[in-house]
């Protein structure tokens, strides 16, 4: 027995390639799969096989080649989801899941843009919760008490925070207003 070799029983089988008849040693967990002894044999067999299985399965286009067939296009616009009006009447206003009360256009106005500017150089650019600067986050303008309730813009009611805080907030808010919802 040669030194340094450890030598093991193979327990594979040795199969002939379908390609070039050469013989290779197959893993016992390939069996059953393996048919070509390289990378090379298996990309000219699945060439082969395409070609084959192109041939005997061609399709003969009922429509002009090239062009666009006219029976999807008649039924899509037919069945389009987008377009059919009763999907549009079910994710409007109230019946949209995003819906909080149809209160929207303050953040479009002018005042709003004034205003938060405002705030943030009250707050000197530094969130009120964690102190982060403009320089390290975004900062946005809260509500402590939301717009949508009370639609009140005035400095006392407004604070800088980051928007990692800005989020966490909201979500409490969220949560506290869902639970009173319930009845909990």
């Amino acid at each position: 027995m040669p030194t340094g070799i450890y030598l093991r029983k193979k327990k594979g089988t040795i199969k002939k390639c379908i390609i070039c008849d050469k013989k290779f040693y197959v893993f016992p967990w390939r069996k059953n799969k393996a048919k070509y002894c390289s990378y090379k044999c298996s990309y000219i067999g699945l060439k082969e096989y395409r070609s084959n299985h192109l041939k005997k399965h061609r399709i003969s286009h009922p429509w002009p080649k090239g062009k666009p067939n006219p029976n999807a296009q008649k039924w899509w616009k037919e069945n389009n989801p987008m377009k059919l009006e009763k999907n549009k009447i079910k994710v409007r206003g109230e019946n949209n899941h995003n819906w909080r009360g149809g209160v929207c256009d303050r953040l479009m106005k002018l005042e709003w843009l004034q205003i938060r500017q405002m705030i943030l150089e009250r707050d000197k650019f530094n969130c009120q919760r964690c102190g982060l600067t403009h320089h390290e986050i975004i900062l946005n303008v809260h509500h402590k008490i939301p717009y949508r309730i009370n639609e009140d813009n005035s400095s006392e009611n407004l604070i800088t925070l980051c928007q990692r805080c800005h989020a966490n907030i909201t979500w409490r808010e969220e949560h506290k207003l869902f639970i009173k919802l319930k009845g909990g």
